[in-house]
């Protein structure tokens, strides 16, 4: 199948919003690994904070590898659903932790979250569509 889902636009976006994945965690888990703690005001514990970066880091590959299959694979659409998902769940959870230490921490991530979920909505959309019996995708 070579039927591809994303438009240019949609595709360049969802790139950056995977690299933004894959940058939060390479950086959190990188500044845990030197032994400092960039998540303290969560009031996660240090292996907390490991698995938190390292679940950003794998949605942002999984979600880089459905955009790098868009159309290749039928179920590309579940992995760039799964990543997106992932991550928006992910920055509602620091948006949430962030309120009451800093609301220009919550602004942050609560506009980051929102784009998030907006485009898990229209991959979610891509998903249903492409999987139903005998449709066809064609781009608008």
């Amino acid at each position: 199948m070579t039927h591809k889902h994303l438009t240019h636009t949609s595709q360049l976006f969802e790139i950056l919003m995977s690299l933004y994945g894959i940058w939060f965690g390479f950086i959190t888990a990188f500044s845990l690994g030197a032994g400092e703690y960039p998540l303290w005001w969560t009031g996660f514990g240090f292996t907390a904070q490991g698995w938190f970066s390292m679940a950003f880091l794998f949605a942002g590959l999984v979600h880089a590898l459905g955009i790098r299959l868009d159309g290749q694979w039928r179920w590309s659409p579940l992995l760039r659903l799964a990543g997106m998902t992932t991550h928006a769940t992910l920055t509602s959870a620091l948006a949430i932790l962030s309120v009451e230490i800093a609301i220009s921490g919550f602004a942050t991530y609560a506009f980051v979250s929102v784009v998030f979920w907006v485009l898990v909505s229209g991959v979610a959309l891509d998903l249903r569509l492409y999987l139903q019996v005998g449709a066809v995708w064609t781009k608008s």
